[in-house]
């Protein structure tokens, strides 16, 4: 949300919600944040601060501010979060939740490139078996809950509307 509290936005992870936060962040400041807008402690008010906490609800209660929120295509949010999260490594140089990767080849046979991701693997296999993963923790939570970024869009979204609250606009 922004300080001024006029735009409330509800991130949907891996629906342009970095820059989504980025583009917030340089409504008032008039520059993007330096670095991952995820990283931001000040400049921006977000649930994971305890000091926006009260802030981000009651501009959920107000009718003056504008609230929304992104989807996207869920194939290609699944596909993203694949090459991303469990193909890609991170900013940090290592891959996403170390180790989730190898509990994945373990558990499903996601195999994507060996321990550095320098080796060569079947793409296509490797995002078959992932899409089992997925499957798995959507509808069953099992082996272990949805993850946030490939979790359904509709569960973050519901946050809002559970609370008897509305949108005023979903962008697509």
């Amino acid at each position: 949300m922004t300080q001024n509290e006029r735009l409330l936005y509800r991130v949907v992870s891996k629906a342009a919600c970095s820059s989504t936060g980025q583009i917030l962040f340089y409504s008032e400041h008039g520059a993007f944040f330096e670095g991952d807008i995820h990283d931001a402690q000040a400049g921006i008010h977000k649930w994971a601060l305890e000091h926006s906490r009260s802030a981000i609800i009651s501009a959920v209660k107000n009718p003056d501010v504008f609230r929304f929120s992104r989807v996207r295509n869920p194939y290609h949010k699944i596909l993203s979060s694949f090459f991303d999260k469990i193909c890609g490594v991170q900013r940090s140089c290592g891959r996403y939740r170390e180790t989730l990767v190898p509990f994945l080849f373990e558990s499903y046979g996601i195999d994507v490139g060996g321990e550095d991701g320098k080796q060569e693997y079947d793409q296509i296999r490797a995002f078959h078996q992932f899409l089992l993963l997925v499957l798995d923790t959507v509808h069953w939570g099992c082996p272990m809950a949805a993850h946030i970024h490939w979790s359904l869009m509709s569960d973050h979204l519901a946050t809002l509307v559970t609370n008897g609250r509305h949108y005023n606009q979903i962008f697509g």
